[in-house]
């Protein structure tokens, strides 16, 4: 490069504030640009090394998900194959415990609510109708609250000082006849059977309160799947039968991390215990009645009960 000066002055003579600029010999435009080197053959090892580690990671990873995902296939069809080779044998088993008591008669419904399973209603030991007892209060309960859900009927309503949602409550928490009885002369009998007969129950004797073990299941397997009443409804329900006592038949029998909504019926020598029981994600309606036939071995009826509960729980269960 070549030095240019601004003014014609020699270099020792130059004044304060000089300013000396640099040119090129060339433009800088017309400087060739500087050619692009390709990768070494050093960068194209690495790179090539990285791509067959990376497909060859990726290959252990898929076969080893695919792997995963198959045993855990081949476990959950285990576990429903188990548990469809107790189901089958549960019919046998409340039998021969029913058959260990000849002198109570014994009618067991069992219905499944979760709709993963084929909900095939089974019933052992005898079919007829009986003494529903306070388990007709079920029927009682689900028809006010239908009319609730139509806005033909309100739980605030006033019948006889106090209100049908205290009615309701005394009723089914408390078994209390006296409300039973104000809920039954507001509804009126027929209103009762019309409800019972659209809901498919066609033997409900509403004077004499006659009913089998699968009409309650009915009633029990609609309200557990959402299709009797309202959420809001349902859940009062619910929370109603949560709370009901006499909880010496079915309750006992149920695993203590299960959920037991339930209701008990006794008149005279007859004990009926109506429940749907909750595991996780699974629930199931077991319904009891019996018939003492004259026997008031009240304890013997609750140990049965609770050793038909265990079987059915035991196998539906996974």
């Amino acid at each position: 490069m070549r030095f240019a000066r601004q003014q014609s002055r020699s270099s020792s003579a130059r004044p304060y504030g000089y300013v000396a600029t640099y040119q090129t010999s060339q433009p800088v435009v017309n400087m060739p640009l500087t050619r692009r080197r390709g990768l070494s053959m050093g960068s194209k090892l690495v790179i090539a090394v990285f791509v067959v580690f990376s497909v060859g990671t990726y290959g252990v990873w898929n076969r080893h998900t695919t792997a995963h995902a198959l045993a855990v296939k081949k476990e959950q069809a285990q576990i429903l194959d188990a548990r469809t080779e107790r189901l089958s044998r549960l019919d046998g088993q409340i039998q021969a415990v029913i058959a260990a008591h000849p002198e109570v008669t014994m009618s067991v419904a069992v219905q499944e609510v979760d709709p993963s399973y084929a909900s095939t209603l089974r019933q052992i030991g005898t079919t007829e109708s009986f003494d529903a007892a306070s388990t007709g209060k079920l029927i009682t309960a689900a028809t006010y609250l239908t009319y609730v859900d139509q806005g033909k009927l309100s739980l605030h309503q006033d019948i006889d000082g106090q209100t049908a949602e205290l009615w309701l409550r005394n009723m089914i928490v408390n078994s209390d006849d006296d409300a039973w009885q104000e809920l039954n002369d507001y509804l009126t009998h027929p209103i009762l059977a019309r409800y019972a007969d659209n809901l498919g129950i066609r033997d409900y004797n509403v004077d004499d309160n006659e009913l089998g073990a699968a009409d309650i299941a009915l009633v029990l397997q609609k309200l557990a799947n959402g299709t009797l009443l309202s959420k809001s409804n349902s859940a009062l329900l619910m929370s109603y039968l949560k709370l009901a006592n006499y909880r010496d038949y079915i309750v006992p029998g149920v695993p203590a991390e299960d959920t037991v909504y339930h209701k008990v019926g006794i008149d005279d020598d007859t004990i009926n215990d109506a429940a749907i029981i909750t595991h996780g994600a699974q629930s199931i309606v077991l319904v009891i009645f019996s018939n003492g036939n004259g026997s008031y071995d009240w304890s013997g009826r609750a140990q049965t009960m609770q050793q038909i509960t265990k079987l059915v729980t035991s196998a539906y269960f996974l």
